[in-house]
């Protein structure tokens, strides 16, 4: 009997720990200078990535980057870095 249930905790062991996922905190953030609602942040956000072309994703020394960046400064926001804090 113990011969069958040690292999059978394992096997579920190891099939519950691929499950898990690991939450990484940001490590930059934007903060606005007055509080915002998600949906504004979102709206902001999106218009400036749609104006300078960035997608979030990218060379953070092109020039769309620097464009979306100069947008969301321009939007009240601030960027946070977490050595920051």
């Amino acid at each position: 009997m113990y011969k069958t249930l040690v292999p059978a905790f394992i096997v579920a062991g190891l099939l519950s720990a691929c499950g898990t996922t690991t939450t990484t905190k940001p490590t930059h953030w934007w903060s606005a200078e007055a509080p915002v609602s998600r949906v504004i942040y979102t709206r902001d956000n999106s218009a400036c990535e749609e104006a300078s072309g960035f997608t979030g994703a990218g060379d953070a020394a092109s020039e769309s980057y620097t464009d979306y960046h100069r947008c969301m400064r321009q939007a009240g926001y601030t960027l946070i870095s977490s050595n920051d804090t």
